[in-house]
């Protein structure tokens, strides 16, 4: 049995809308067991607990000292930029 390529366009259109339908489906399934057992009281397989970084206060104390610097720095550049520009008109 022959068909047109025109038939050929439309069956391989239609088959297009049948996967995307059925990849929504699939997905809308996944978010509704997920809610489901949380329902249940049972965690979601998609959730992971955070893993939760630690840093001394040691650590803490360095990094703002160095912003702290930083920022002094960059805020003295422009004082210095803009004494210079309007000394020199």
């Amino acid at each position: 049995m022959f068909i047109s390529t025109k038939e050929k366009n439309q069956i391989e259109e239609a088959l297009k809308g049948l996967c995307v339908r059925i990849e929504h489906l699939s997905t809308e399934m996944l978010y509704l067991s997920g809610k489901i057992k949380a329902l249940e009281g049972k965690k979601a397989p998609s959730t992971k607990p955070r893993k939760q970084s630690t840093m001394s206060a040691e650590g803490r104390a360095k990094i703002g000292a160095a912003v702290k610097a930083y920022h002094a720095k960059k805020k003295l550049e422009k004082q210095n930029a803009t004494s210079i520009s309007t000394t020199s008109i």
